[in-house]
């Protein structure tokens, strides 16, 4: 009875050690996504502001352009 509890006991640590060996790997592998994301989350901004850069560029084109046609439909 005493050998039986024993094994028990044995077989419970063994599965508790592999549970926290897959949880320390799965813990792991969510530091390495949440990294990445947050380069991605970074690179996103960096886009939009660069879109915003040209959106603005574009907008005092299409200001000038117009300052120039409406100065020659004056002509």
């Amino acid at each position: 009875m005493n050998e039986i509890k024993e094994i028990r006991d044995t077989v419970k640590m063994d599965q508790e050690v592999q549970w926290k060996c897959k949880v320390a790997e799965v813990t792991a592998e969510r530091d390495v996504v949440k990294a990445e994301r947050d380069v991605l989350k970074t690179k996103e901004a960096e886009l939009k502001m660069e879109r915003d850069v040209l959106k603005t560029e574009r907008d005092m084109i299409k200001k000038e352009r117009d300052g120039l046609l409406a100065k020659i439909a004056r002509l």
